[in-house]
């Protein structure tokens, strides 16, 4: 298992394993000057972060609680460069941006929650990094924030079609983490088992999860652990370049033996998309303390971009409070053109967030909206945050709704994006 270790203390703009300043961006963005981009008016729940890559067809930039203590902004920076910050659960920056590698194209959160190991809480990020997929950990202990420790989980990935995700399941006294990606014809998964607190060995060889149709490319990934069926459940959308694309989901159950790949129970295709209207990566989220049921933001057979509701074998169903096909349409927006980032709360009275930027046609202006779903009630506005014209992730820690929005710019042909931090007010 190939680890390296990034300081988590300023930031790091030397030459490393980590942050390579002198290997070229993606052809033809140039890396931006630092601190050239001003960071305008912000208020106390909405602090300008940087300057990214603007891309609505990939993730660009999430978030990861560590505990209740903290959380973890990631994001991919303007001319591609990986960067990670790390905060209070307050909002309070802690860790000053630091860069994490070169030729970024995508980055992913644990959909799971973080796990307390050796004394200290642990959450993870899946990152696409130069033709590699990587695993990322970052830990937060009570003495403070230790080095980002890495994980090299395969190269020779096509330019920007490995789109990986991770899930964690059961703890590290005995549990599994399962690094999801694209690679060639398939959706292929790693699993890293973990047994008395620490990882056992390397991650597993790779394993095919689902077959990708020779004339496409893997587009999105995504991964939850449903503790109701004990089963990981993947949903992959794969892309032909010029004729739309297929979403599928595939469930996982996991072998008896420690050295067997999990059994692939159920693929099924649940959606399509078109390369003008669609093709945008999805979103999903799961709370432990529902009925089974989790939500998953993708396009159906009709292109109809929303909220659906998955049970807790993957399959397409419904519930009283919330119908498959909730598109969170009140008041009018054109948010459908991207997705919808949505996190589990790990509360019983609001299971769900989700997090986007309503667009009013009667005036040209955007506003902000933070929405909480329950049990017994469908979708209700939480939160009005500092207005921004795009929504990017949303994570739940400590009762406070945590948010990266977007205020879109254009740069010459590399399209950029001033990225911020928006927080609720603890619900």
């Amino acid at each position: 298992m190939t680890r390296i270790a990034c300081s988590l203390i300023a930031i790091s703009l030397a030459v490393s394993a980590c942050g390579e300043p002198g290997v070229a961006p993606v052809p033809g963005c140039p890396a931006p000057t630092e601190g050239a981009v001003s960071p305008g008016d912000t208020g106390a729940n909405d602090a300008w972060l940087d300057l990214m890559r603007y891309d609505p067809r990939a993730q660009m930039a999430d978030l990861a609680d560590v505990g209740a203590g903290g959380f973890v902004v990631g994001y991919v920076r303007a001319g591609s460069g990986l960067r990670y910050a790390g905060y209070a659960a307050s909002g309070a920056r802690q860790v000053a941006p630091f860069a994490a590698g070169d030729r970024a194209s995508w980055i992913r959160a644990n959909s799971s929650q973080a796990w307390m190991i050796g004394g200290c809480e642990v959450n993870y990020f899946a990152v696409e990094l130069d033709r590699t997929v990587q695993l990322d950990a970052h830990t937060l202990c009570a003495a403070g924030w230790e080095p980002m420790q890495r994980t090299l989980i395969d190269d020779g990935i096509e330019w920007e079609a490995g789109r990986p995700s991770v899930a964690t399941r059961g703890t590290p006294e005995q549990g599994e983490l399962l690094f999801v990606y694209g690679k060639g014809v398939h959706i292929l998964g790693r699993l890293l088992r973990f047994r008395g607190g620490s990882a056992v060995g390397e991650p597993s060889a790779p394993f095919a999860i689902m077959d990708v149709p020779a004339n496409t490319l893997p587009f999105s990934t995504d991964v939850i652990y449903n503790q109701h069926s004990d089963r990981f459940i993947v949903g992959a959308i794969d892309r032909y370049d010029k004729a739309g694309c297929q979403i599928r989901n595939a469930v996982l159950a996991l072998s008896d033996g420690d050295d067997n790949p999990p059994a692939i129970e159920m693929v099924r295709k649940v959606g399509v998309c078109d390369v003008e209207a669609g093709g945008h990566h999805t979103a999903v989220a799961y709370n432990p303390l529902g009925d089974g049921t989790y939500l998953w933001w993708r396009q159906d057979d009709n292109l109809q971009k929303a909220v659906y509701v998955h049970d807790a074998f993957g399959a397409p169903t419904s519930l009283p409070s919330l119908s498959t096909t909730q598109t969170l349409t009140d008041p009018p927006s054109d948010y459908q053109r991207y997705t919808v980032p949505l996190a589990q709360t790990g509360d019983a009275r609001f299971l769900y967030v989700a997090l986007k930027a309503n667009y009013h046609y009667s005036d040209g202006t955007y506003t902000s909206a933070v929405y909480a779903y329950g049990k017994d009630v469908s979708w209700t506005l939480l939160d009005v945050p500092a207005a921004h014209d795009g929504q990017v992730a949303v994570r739940f820690v400590a009762g406070r709704t945590l948010g990266l929005m977007r205020a879109v710019r254009e740069t010459g042909s590399c399209p950029t994006a001033d990225l911020y931090l928006v927080t609720s007010e603890a619900n």
